[in-house]
């Protein structure tokens, strides 16, 4: 053999090895990420875009990224991490939260670019603040883009940028988002499903303007007669009521830890603070009584009709505060935010800024949101033949304490999706809810509710593996204190008893039914 035929099988080994170590360290850039902003990227259909800068950037680890910002024709802003150690072959896409209006929630793409995925976010088409919505004063372009158009080209430009940045097509694109995150990946599921592997659905806004009938139903109860600022209930009565009713309702799950299991399971009668039953020492009058009762059952109309799935839920009550009732006794801070949308989202003409929520009729005015709701908003179709049929799974997770988005709306929904697909067993094949106790609007709380979820979407894509369960952590101050198993809706963790309770192996799954608690109205 020749010298020269040396030479070739060295180097075809030494290009193998390379290639070798360059898959397991993940894919790298093909370019420079400076030169991102010289391209050109005006005829991706659908989302046509430029790239206002892209600088390589390191977080306080040290994982490098470089850092794309630009706009999809005509205003949606759009920033993008790309890392530069080694890429997944993977597009994360995080939804946002509020009334979005920034690129704030570009944190919440470090941890995940960390672990290779480029990440996108944008500020769905507006500037503003998350909790004003003047932005969408008569303009259909702004609340377009805030719908739905945004998650989508959002979703376009990000995997075009991806792709020519690192040479090679993304292997597998995820949503993640929560709130109005939430309602973003429900539109994905229904509406464009083919753009995702994997979706993560969390408390779901399903309708920005129907969806925010609850919160104007909350505080029209809690406004004081004669005094509309002030609330019926103090912020110590909340309180109050909270401690009745784990009182009453928490060992009902065998395990008394501040955590309702169901909170559906607990019956519980505002009435037994009443002066009547509670004595004349800090008891409520019939107005507080009233009030309360009103929150737990949900928005109706003067006829007694359902207007959403349910009302706030036993157990959640530590959280009206300051939402709904301030710490001075004032109404909480939904109050400007459930105006807003009032204002300048919710009605095909919108009324402006006179519009107040006294002027709410629960009547009239929820039929008035539906042109809008069904053109752009609405994301409660059942129907995700699509999304099963390409092959895209779904987790969706809502906290049982939640006081923003109500849980009864996920439930809902998702009973409505397990009818129209065929019945549990064949929704659970891609679609699974997790109903988190003791967790706040999609996260923080007392119960166990930090939970990985993209890595049980990621396992679920990538191996078939459906979530049997998820593990959830409660952490103080960074120190593990407990772990409890979540297991997909109806089912939940039952309580093993005489076991460790800050152990998730003391916890089964307890086959579970739709329950629901007695409503003697309906």
């Amino acid at each position: 053999m020749r010298f020269s035929d040396h030479r070739t099988i060295f180097l075809q080994l030494l290009v193998g090895l390379l290639l070798v170590a360059a898959r397991g360290a993940g894919a790298q850039p093909g370019e420079p990420c400076a030169e991102l902003a010289q391209q050109d990227f005006s005829d991706v259909p659908d989302a046509p875009a430029q790239i206002v800068r892209a600088t390589r950037a390191a977080d306080g680890d040290q994982h490098e990224t470089c850092r794309v910002r630009g706009y999809i024709a005509p205003r949606i802003e759009f920033e993008l991490l790309l890392p530069v150690g080694g890429w997944n072959g993977k597009l994360l896409h995080k939804g946002c939260g509020g009334f979005c209006g920034s690129l704030a929630h570009l944190s919440a793409c470090e941890g995940p670019a960390a672990q290779g995925y480029a990440c996108i976010v944008s500020d769905m088409g507006h500037a503003s603040t998350a909790t004003d919505a003047k932005w969408g004063y008569n303009d259909l372009q702004a609340e377009f883009d805030f719908s739905f158009r945004a998650t989508y080209v959002t979703t376009v430009i990000g995997r075009a940028i991806t792709s020519r940045y690192y040479r090679s097509a993304i292997k597998r694109a995820y949503f993640d988002g929560c709130s109005t995150g939430g309602r973003q990946a429900l539109m994905a599921a229904q509406r464009f499903p083919e753009q995702f592997d994997g979706i993560i659905v969390g408390a779901p806004a399903v309708s920005e303007s129907g969806g925010g009938v609850p919160g104007i139903w909350a505080m029209r109860t809690l406004a004081r007669a004669g005094d509309p600022g002030r609330s019926v209930l103090s912020a110590a009565d909340v309180q109050r009521l909270h401690a009745a009713v784990l009182a009453r309702c928490d060992q009902l799950d065998g395990l008394e830890d501040g955590i309702l299991n169901d909170p559906r399971d607990c019956r519980f009668d505002p009435a037994e603070l009443s002066c009547g039953a509670a004595g004349p020492s800090n008891c409520w009058n019939a107005e507080q009584v009233e009030a309360a009762r009103r929150l737990y059952d949900g928005p109706r109309d003067s006829r007694g009709r359902r207007l959403a799935p349910g009302g706030l839920m036993p157990g959640s009550e530590s959280n009206w505060v300051p939402a709904y009732v301030a710490k001075d006794g004032a109404l909480g801070y939904f109050g400007p935010f459930m105006a807003d949308l009032l204002r300048y989202l919710s009605f095909a003409e919108d009324p402006g800024p006179a519009f107040t929520l006294d002027q709410f009729d629960f009547d009239r005015d929820p039929q008035r949101f539906l042109s809008l709701a069904q053109l752009f908003y609405a994301s409660y179709n059942p129907n995700l033949r699509r999304a099963r049929d390409h092959g895209t799974k779904i987790i969706q997770y809502h906290g049982w304490s939640d006081q923003s988005i109500w849980p009864g709306i996920s439930t809902d929904y998702y009973d409505l999706a397990t009818t129209s697909m065929g019945g549990r067993k064949a929704t659970q094949e891609f679609y699974r809810l997790f109903m988190v106790p003791g967790m706040n609007h999609f996260r923080g709380g007392v119960g166990a509710t930090e939970i990985d979820y993209l890595t049980a979407l990621d396992s679920w894509v990538e191996m078939g593996e459906a979530p049997a369960s998820l593990l959830g952590t409660h952490r103080v101050d960074g120190v593990v204190k407990f772990q409890r198993p979540v297991f997909p809706y109806p089912a939940r963790a039952k309580y093993l008893s005489g076991r460790d309770p800050d152990a998730a192996t003391s916890f089964v799954i307890e086959p579970g039914t739709k329950k629901r608690r007695a409503d003697p109205s309906d």
